[in-house]
């Protein structure tokens, strides 16, 4: 795990008890998708009726925190995720063990730019695997919002589609804060802040909805944790970036390197 916190002047600026409940300080925006495993909205069924909350509990149901009241959902026992607790810094994570994923539909369909944050560790096992392992993915093959691993380079790489795939660095079993933008005109990707390593994707990706830890079709699921996704409907500022990335970094004890 990566315990060096950098670049922490932006957070203390903006406030550590800042959380995406609240608007971002530059551009006053809130999440339209925030799923993570501490936020107390996890069930055991995809009825949404018995709460996860002990250690070990399965996962069939992640109420969305964000403004669309979606809910990723999996009904059959044998692929849901499995709640951990204390796993990250005392933080619950969804633990994935290759077989399990949950999905929903949004109320309506996101249009560019959008955001996405991610943090998550893969699986040591699934390393250079020679597999792909997607950590999300779209409900369906035609509106593609994507980030998976691609098992046809050597060392494997991170991959991102949403209109167009671009190769992204050698995987790893450390914990990151994945950020992505993804416009029309332009993609940016980071890892753990720092500077834009995906500095000529293009796309149009109107995703409809969410598939966390497989693909849409329930293929090349995910081996490891995450532990919190968001999704913001806005090419976030740079201020606000850092602000997302610095209370990632604090909540998670993960480095962050200030975007400029």
């Amino acid at each position: 795990m990566r315990a060096a916190l950098s670049g922490l002047g932006l957070w203390k600026a903006t406030g550590a008890a800042w959380t995406p409940a609240l608007p971002t300080s530059d551009g006053g925006v809130l999440p339209h998708t925030w799923h993570y495993a501490g936020s107390g909205a996890l069930f055991q069924d995809s009825g949404l009726t018995t709460p996860a909350t002990a250690d070990g509990d399965p996962i069939g149901g992640s109420t969305n925190q964000g403004s669309d009241s979606h809910s990723l959902i999996q009904a059959t026992a044998g692929n849901k995720p499995t709640l951990k607790l204390n796993i990250l810094n005392g933080e619950a994570v969804y633990r994935c063990d290759g077989g399990d994923w949950l999905r929903g539909a949004y109320n309506a369909a996101l249009s560019h730019p959008l955001t996405v944050i991610i943090v998550l560790a893969m699986d040591a096992g699934s390393v250079n695997d020679d597999n792909p392992h997607k950590a999300f993915d779209s409900d369906d093959n035609t509106n593609i919002l994507r980030l998976t691993t691609d098992a046809t380079q050597n060392p494997d790489t991170w991959l991102v589609t949403g209109g167009t795939s671009r190769n992204l660095n050698a995987t790893d079993g450390d914990w990151t804060i994945w950020t992505w933008v993804c416009n029309n005109t332009a993609h940016a990707v980071y890892e753990n802040g720092g500077a834009n390593i995906l500095p000529n994707g293009t796309g149009t990706p109107n995703p409809d909805g969410l598939t966390l830890a497989a693909g849409f079709n329930d293929s090349n699921p995910f081996t490891g944790d995450i532990a919190e996704l968001l999704v913001y409907a806005s090419d976030l500022s740079t201020a606000d970036k850092n602000q997302l990335g610095n209370y990632a970094a604090i909540k998670y004890a993960l480095s962050w390197t200030v975007i400029t």
